[in-house]
């Protein structure tokens, strides 16, 4: 660090400091006029009391340094923020005059970023992870070496103030890009136990059923038929990651979730007995909308139970045997299982 004492001014101190800001956050929601459910993330290398500001802050710390007689401390991040800041308004403002110099494409090329470890209104989601992720896209999209010549690299530059400067750098490409990010939840492992021969028993069985009830022929043409084969296809080494991935899809509106996804055709009857229409009258497959499918309320948490009578030593004794998946255990490997279990019980 440099010291300039460019005259004999004496240093004074700040006096009734407006300290109604008091952090980042209500820095930033005062700048850029967004309301607080909107601010998903907000981070900086505040050391001390932060003003409120009523100009451009580098134009404030000069006007307030000048006029209070306060020092000013200046980096070479702040220097090249302002001079890299008009740099991406001049691209902006002259975006296909100057495409030549930053891109070989006509339009605007999308990039994508997935991060299926981020949730919305989250406060610790790593954000400066995937504006560093654009950044190396556009490093690699991108010529004459404007990416690494926008991005601050000094010695007083801090993770914060880099990552500042990644986003001057998005803002200048913005006409040459489209940035996308995307959230999926998914299932990243299926366990399939049990045997070829298992699962073509299973196909058949169902088929045995069908012999006896016609009716579920609907059910099983509807997307049954379709499921049990791709189990079998499993064991032939002939996997579709597109069906397997939609065997759950999780959608919001008023009274959702929804689910849609091929468990639906697994579940021909849903709560109260009524029939799930995606397995009698129509298939999984068109279910269309992210407010479409079935609620999460209308699968019953349910048991098979099967009343019979008890005659002992003379009493005879209303009874129940009760059988079914009783949970989902959590197992070494943190892989999930559904358990079956059974009871038998007095009736109420």
């Amino acid at each position: 660090m440099k010291i300039i004492k460019p005259n004999d001014i004496k240093v004074e101190t700040y006096k009734n400091l407006d300290k109604s800001l008091t952090t980042a956050h209500n820095a930033v929601k005062n700048m850029v006029r967004l309301s607080e459910e909107h601010i998903q993330y907000v981070k900086s290398e505040i050391d001390g009391d932060l003003l409120k500001c009523n100009m451009h802050p580098f134009v404030e710390a000069v006007h307030q340094a000048y006029s209070r007689h306060l020092p000013l401390i200046i980096s070479p991040d702040m220097i090249w923020y302002l001079i890299s800041s008009a740099t991406a308004a001049h691209i902006t403002l002259n975006s296909e005059e100057l495409r030549y110099k930053f891109v070989d494409h006509d339009g605007k090329k999308k990039i994508e970023i997935r991060r299926d470890d981020f949730v919305l209104n989250s406060k610790s989601n790593p954000w400066h992870e995937v504006i560093d992720d654009f950044s190396s896209k556009i490093r690699e999209l991108t010529k004459n070496e404007i990416a690494d010549t926008l991005v601050a690299n000094f010695s007083t530059t801090s993770k914060d103030s880099r990552v500042v400067s990644q986003i001057v750098l998005m803002d200048a490409m913005k006409n040459y890009f489209d940035y996308h990010m995307s959230t999926m939840c998914g299932i990243p492992e299926f366990r399939i136990t049990g045997e070829k021969e298992d699962w073509e028993n299973v196909r058949d069985k169902t088929l045995k059923i069908i012999d006896l009830i016609p009716e579920f022929n609907k059910w099983y043409n509807n997307g049954l038929s379709e499921i049990l084969q791709q189990f079998i296809d499993v064991f032939n080494d002939k996997i579709d990651n597109g069906f397997w991935n939609e065997i759950y899809k999780v959608g919001g509106g008023s009274g959702g979730p929804y689910i849609s996804g091929w468990i639906l055709a697994l579940f021909p009857y849903l709560d109260n007995q009524r029939k799930n229409g995606y397995a009698w009258e129509t298939s999984w497959r068109d279910v269309k909308g992210f407010f479409a499918g079935i609620t999460t309320k209308s699968f019953d948490y349910h048991m098979n139970q099967v009343p019979f009578k008890w005659n002992y030593l003379g009493q005879e004794i209303d009874m129940l045997f009760i059988g079914g998946l009783i949970g989902v255990v959590v197992q070494k490997d943190q892989a999930l299982k559904p358990v079956f279990g059974y009871s038998v019980a007095k009736a109420n």
